[in-house]
């Protein structure tokens, strides 16, 4: 049996239907792990104990 994927929906189909607009995003999926790798890179010279503290200290920062 053929399946339906949402990206073949037309936009009126999909407000019919009750599902949210298609998202296009610019930052891809390959580009996020790029950043996270690159952000990671530094901390690599540390234990694991001491790559979560200084992760954790990060993510508290990063939520002011």
């Amino acid at each position: 049996m053929p399946t339906l994927k949402p990206s073949d929906l037309t936009p009126e189909v999909r407000k019919a239907l009750g599902l949210p607009p298609e998202r296009k995003s610019t930052f891809t999926k390959e580009d996020v792990r790029s950043y996270a790798i690159r952000c990671l890179a530094p901390l690599a010279g540390l234990t694991k104990g001491q790559r979560k503290r200084v992760l954790h200290q990060a993510l508290a920062m990063n939520d002011v």
